[in-house]
């Protein structure tokens, strides 16, 4: 990827993002050493101030470690999500080649608090299966979910081994696979102690949150989860149209 000088998009961003994919390609492993800044701008025709902080962002993402004295190497890669597929964790480590695995530290059915109650539009007293899990990638702890599922849908999921079988597989044995969802993302902190021990983090790692909120196909509220996620294994990604180029 040639760096475009006069483009309105900064010349550190753009070679941030060049780099980035070098670092996603099959070129490179966990590991590895990676291009110095001397290489960098030769290789990309910029300044060594340049490539020193597209090299300092990165560094920041987690994507390479920087060695004094040693140099850069490669870190493992993050996860990326599609935020425009509705897919299960289970489904998601698998399509990328990693082992799921999970560790449930809750299963109960509650009557919800109000707000989750208003969110799956439940009457007072209809109670919700709660289900708190610890999401593994290979052994290695990625995320933290508690989920919000309406008992009036799945008679009986309670019984579910959820170590075991995947949520969104057992909506689809119920016959009420997900649908769609809505979903929104938020950059956090990781202060809470017993959430970094089971994510295997420092306190005051950065994380981000996601609350989803699934339907099935008659539009109605199967699942509300929260999810914590270690900031340094997932990126999210979007697929952007212009409203003005949009097919009718």
């Amino acid at each position: 990827m040639k760096i475009a000088k006069n483009s309105p998009i900064p010349v550190h961003v753009q070679l941030k993002e060049a780099l980035r994919r070098l670092l996603e390609s099959k070129d490179y492993k966990p590991g590895d050493r990676f291009l110095s800044e001397s290489e960098i701008a030769k290789e990309y025709g910029v300044s060594r101030m340049t490539a020193r902080r597209a090299m300092d962002d990165l560094s920041k993402e987690g994507l390479i470690l920087r060695v004094p004295g040693k140099g850069s190497f490669v870190t493992r890669r993050k996860f990326v999500e599609k935020l425009t597929e509705l897919v299960g964790f289970t489904q998601d480590m698998e399509r990328k080649g990693y082992v799921p695995g999970t560790r449930v530290l809750q299963k109960d059915s509650i009557y919800p608090p109000k707000e989750v109650q208003e969110i799956l539009q439940l009457e007072k007293g209809e109670k919700v299966l709660v289900l708190r899990r610890v999401r593994y990638a290979s052994a290695e702890p990625v995320a933290l979910q508690i989920a919000y599922v309406p008992l009036k849908f799945f008679p009986g999921i309670e019984n579910v081994d959820f170590e075991k079988e995947s949520l969104y597989a057992t909506f689809k044995k119920f016959g009420r696979p997900p649908a769609w969802a809505k979903q929104d993302m938020e950059a956090i902190v990781i202060q809470d102690l017993e959430q970094a021990e089971l994510l295997g983090v420092a306190p005051g790692s950065p994380g981000l949150v996601s609350e989803r909120l699934t339907y099935d196909l008659d539009g109605n509220p199967i699942e509300f989860t929260i999810t914590v996620f270690r900031g340094d294994k997932y990126r999210f990604t979007v697929h952007l149209t212009n409203p003005e180029f949009a097919r009718v």
